[in-house]
């Protein structure tokens, strides 16, 4: 389950909490989005990338276009800036 809650809209982009429980999926980020980890822990997987493991406290940068596969172990909280 996915939930996005605060999202806030503006003409150049947008921010937010979203929340996932545990599983795997694909997503495609089409624009910039630069995300910070309030809670769990998982990974992602760029296609023909390195898997990047997160946990609370971290944060990560998904430059535009990014595809790939999530993989969420502990449900999973993460304030979100999409920029474009």
């Amino acid at each position: 389950m996915t939930r996005t809650a605060g999202n806030t809209a503006t003409p150049s982009g947008n921010a937010g909490i979203w929340e996932c429980s545990p599983g795997r999926f694909r997503r495609q980020v089409p624009q910039a989005e630069f995300s910070y980890f309030i809670a769990g822990s998982g990974s992602f997987t760029p296609d023909g990338g390195e898997t990047v493991s997160f946990r609370t406290g971290d944060s990560i940068w998904f430059a535009p276009d990014t595809q790939g596969e999530w993989d969420i172990r502990e449900t999973v909280r993460k304030a979100y800036l999409i920029i474009g």
